[in-house]
């Protein structure tokens, strides 16, 4: 297998503040990963479980008939296909679909056969997509699930727990299996916060196509995102290089938000690295003050170390910075980064907003649409029509509705 090499950048939002006082100041680390190729990614196995219960009937199954059909026409040679209907049961259509010349053709009676009825049965479905993605090495391994409704239990009631469809998601990613999910049609039909959870725990993206129409070209991008993947399993540590450096939090930010976790202390799992777009994560650093004694200038504060089963060796940077006793140069802060960090916490909020939205205090609810306000108005004028949405939907009835929190969230996905 062809080895991958990648550059590896930091840059800090701002410097640190060395003074008398004994406190610590948080700041943010930007970690900008760059294959140096910018060639294909790695041949692709994709399984996409297209929900076909009852209320797919009509516009909203011809219109994903219609998307599959163009999956398939996006498929390289080396690339291969597994597609399913699931309602109360899955039924398995193609299996190792290849692309190339005829693909489209092949694959059109068992798209064609597609029909809706039955109940969501959202557990089989991920349990298909786990079966039909196996271990292969160099294999990029993509689950996507297509819902227009709530997952039910075999009674075709709405599944209250659904606590152990999340635990499917994080065994899909601990398999190396990434899960995309698409919520199609009216949001006041789904939840929401549940498929883009099960997206966040299957290190992938939620998508919200509001109309049938705009499947196709939700489908087509992720294809293409995934036919750019170089690296599947890149994973970060992160190592203190000063006594009391405390890493607080951490996301990835592009090309995909992902919220993220330590899997083990200062390990963290980044999943996919792209050949078309550099990837950027974001660690919230609580930076200690100088040592008595210490003059300033700049320190070592963290060793930062990528590692994948692509990569001959480690890639190994140190994050330093710059400690000045002058209040002036302590505020001369990165742009860039500073306007990722702006980011970063507008997504946070947002997905606070539709995690807390029905049960959290009015004041809470408030709190957290004033964040999203004023990240638009510092450098997001894409999101302002959809913020002043939420915020006079907020005003006159008390509530958000389904849709404009969906609404933005995906918005906020799209932008770089």
């Amino acid at each position: 297998m062809t080895k991958t090499l990648v550059e590896m950048e930091l840059a800090w939002n701002k410097p640190a503040k060395n003074s008398d006082l004994k406190e610590s100041s948080d700041h943010v680390l930007r970690i900008r990963i760059s294959p140096f190729s910018k060639g294909q990614g790695l041949p692709l196995h994709m399984a996409i479980a297209l929900d076909t219960s009852g209320s797919m009937q009509g516009e909203k199954l011809e219109a994903a008939k219609k998307a599959c059909r163009s999956v398939v026409a996006q498929l390289r040679d080396g690339d291969r296909l597994e597609l399913a209907s699931f309602s109360t049961e899955v039924q398995p259509l193609l299996k190792s679909h290849t692309g190339g010349k005829g693909a489209v053709e092949t694959a059109n009676v068992a798209i064609n056969n597609l029909q809706a009825s039955g109940v969501t049965r959202t557990d089989k479905a991920l349990n298909w997509i786990q079966n039909a993605l196996p271990e292969e090495p160099g294999i990029v391994r993509v689950g996507i699930l297509i819902t227009d409704g709530h997952a039910t239990t075999p009674e075709g009631r709405i599944l209250d727990n659904v606590t152990p469809l999340l635990n499917q998601a994080e065994t899909l990613n601990s398999a190396g299996i990434v899960l995309h999910t698409v919520g199609l049609g009216d949001a006041e039909d789904f939840n929401t916060d549940f498929l883009y959870t099960l997206s966040t725990k299957g290190q992938g993206t939620f998508m919200y196509a509001d109309t049938p129409q705009e499947l196709e070209p939700e489908l087509r991008e992720r294809l293409t995102v995934s036919q750019a993947i170089a690296i599947d399993d890149a994973k970060l540590e992160l190592i203190p290089q000063l006594n009391d450096v405390k890493v607080k939090a951490f996301c990835r930010l592009s090309p995909d938000y992902l919220p993220l976790e330590e899997t083990a202390k200062g390990i963290l799992t980044i999943g996919a690295i792209r050949t078309d777009t550099p990837t950027d994560v974001l660690v919230k650093v609580e930076i200690p003050r100088l040592s008595p004694g210490k003059s300033s200038g700049e320190q070592e504060v963290l060793q930062v170390q990528l590692t994948a089963s692509a990569l001959d060796n480690p890639v190994k940077e140190t994050a330093t910075i710059l400690y000045t006793p002058e209040y002036d140069k302590s505020q001369q802060v990165n742009s860039d980064v500073e306007y990722d960090r702006g980011m970063w916490e507008y997504r946070e909020a947002l997905s606070i907003l539709l995690r807390e939205e029905k049960d959290a205090d009015p004041k809470r609810i408030r709190k957290l649409i004033e964040i999203i306000e004023i990240a638009a108005e510092n450098g997001l004028p894409q999101l302002k029509d959809q913020i002043n949405c939420l915020k006079e939907e907020w005003k006159k009835t008390g509530k958000l509705s389904p849709r404009n929190i969906t609404k933005a969230i995906t918005i906020a996905n799209k932008i770089k």
